[in-house]
């Protein structure tokens, strides 16, 4: 490879006029490219030198310069005429002072609330438009955004439409996944593509905080959601001004969350979330569109019965750290005592419990485990609740609860519980339960040669020991 300095002007004017022309032929062609551009917000300009100064870059680093949403523009929000999109409109006509609202949805103006929505949006001299739009509909899409009235350009985007098909992992098809994936993801992409040149002041994206922890039963909306939060980093990459939020579990009943019944929302709280109001979520809407972060998770926990989860191993480990617990090995189970009190941490405290109990008792307590954690599961205040001669399909087990039933019988004993099991099982307790060893483990001090002795030849009265005196820690 050779080096070779040369002046451009030498060739001159007109040879430089030729080349620039072919260039750019060559560009309008495809057959060259121009250099690719990462975008960063200027409030992250020392992280962008930083990076610059690294050589970590390829192409092009350009600053982008943050800007509060143009009152005097249009604002459109897919999903518009639900709980979150009517709330929404509301306070950027009163905080933000927007003043041209568009609200998407599939009933349209026939969606109820509208007229009142109308009315109070009027009071801060706002108006309202509401379009019958799908926003999986490209065409539909298109056509709405075309209608926008150029005095009020389109400035910002809110895309909060979405469905639920909740089910197990193992029940997903594609129907399932098309249903959720289609308005949120393609959704999303169909928006960008169509706004992208207009340079928007906010590109805001709805996603929720099971594309970030999982959520049982919600693997297509937790993709869905994991999508988003890709997406608009990406995009923010590129230029726009994408936020995507992670939302947590709102307060106020919506169109996705009106079906909850009180046992899953026991569910949703015993992973430690609390529910937002209205203004809270709001607030933090506010504090997201003042951040230079592409990618947000606005949740509110509740951080004392989060301490509890992660104590007994039930939530995951990326929340451990917002709790100030350290996680132990397994869940809370009750103590020999009484069915009501609980006792030791996890599978070492259930396994010393059985040891020492005699052979009658161990099926108390192996029962006891079942009924506590199939009480907590089910939301009730007292486990006498669980009988013993009714199948766990009659005191209200679907296919959500069992996961956790059995996620939380493996935290506690530290068993692997194959899956699927039967709904129509009974609660009983084995005749003879065999979840641990009838002696604790050895632990003989080593012979004069330096060895351990060999453990006691196994029999049919004594089950097997563990093979290692470490068991297995339990993962989220």
């Amino acid at each position: 490879m050779r080096y070779r300095a040369f002046e451009l002007l030498e060739a001159g004017s007109e040879r430089i006029q030729e080349m620039f022309t072919e260039l750019f032929a060559h560009v309008a062609e495809g057959a060259l490219r121009t250099l690719p551009t990462t975008a960063w917000d200027m409030r992250r300009a020392p992280e962008a030198f930083s990076f610059l100064s690294q050589a970590r870059h390829v192409g092009k680093l350009v600053l982008t310069v943050p800007r509060p949403i143009d009152p005097e523009g249009t604002v459109l929000i897919t999903g518009g005429t639900g709980t979150l999109g009517t709330a929404l409109a509301r306070h950027l006509a009163a905080t933000h002072g927007v003043r041209h609202l568009l609200l998407t949805g599939r009933q349209g103006p026939e969606a109820a609330g509208v007229d009142e929505l109308r009315a109070s949006l009027a009071e801060y001299g706002a108006t309202l438009t509401v379009a019958a739009c799908d926003v999986t509909d490209r065409a539909a899409l298109t056509s709405v955004i075309a209608g926008i009235p150029s005095r009020h350009p389109l400035r910002a985007v809110v895309h909060a439409a979405g469905v639920l098909d909740d089910t197990v992992v193992t029940s997903l098809d594609a129907g399932h996944l098309d249903r959720v994936l289609a308005p949120k993801a393609d959704g999303a992409v169909t928006l960008h593509d169509l706004t992208r040149h207009l340079d928007l002041d906010a590109f805001v994206l709805f996603s929720s905080f099971a594309g970030t922890v999982g959520s049982p039963g919600q693997g297509n909306y937790a993709a869905a959601s994991a999508f988003l939060d890709a997406f608009a980093c990406r995009s923010a990459a590129e230029g726009t001004r994408a936020v995507s939020l992670a939302w947590g579990f709102w307060a106020d009943s919506s169109a996705m969350t009106g079906h909850l019944e009180d046992t899953d929302r026991a569910r949703i709280f015993r992973g430690g979330l609390a529910p937002l109001t209205a203004q809270e979520g709001l607030a933090l809407f506010d504090a997201a569109l003042a951040t230079p972060e592409a990618q947000l998770v606005p949740v509110r926990f509740d951080t004392a019965r989060l301490a509890d989860e992660v104590t007994a191993g039930t939530v995951p480990r990326l929340l451990e750290r917002l709790a100030g617990t350290p996680r132990r090995r397994g869940a809370l189970v009750p103590a020999p005592g009484g069915r009501d009190r609980r006792g030791g941490q996890g599978e070492d405290a259930l396994r010393d419990r059985l040891i020492r109990a005699d052979r009658d008792e161990r099926a108390g307590l192996v029962m006891d485990v079942v009924q506590t954690q199939a009480a907590l599961v089910l939301g009730h205040a007292e486990q006498e609740l669980i009988g013993t001669d009714r199948a766990f399909k009659d005191l209200g087990f679907d296919s959500l609860t069992a996961v956790e039933f059995r996620n939380r019988l493996k935290a506690v004993t530290g068993l692997r519980l194959p899956p699927p099991w039967s709904s129509t099982t009974p609660v009983r307790a084995p005749s003879r339960p065999t979840c641990a060893p009838s002696s604790p483990p050895c632990r003989a001090a080593p012979t004069a040669t330096g060895r351990r002795p060999l453990r006691k030849p196994m029999t049919p009265e004594s089950p097997k020991p563990p093979t290692s005196s470490t068991p297995s820690t339990p993962r989220a």
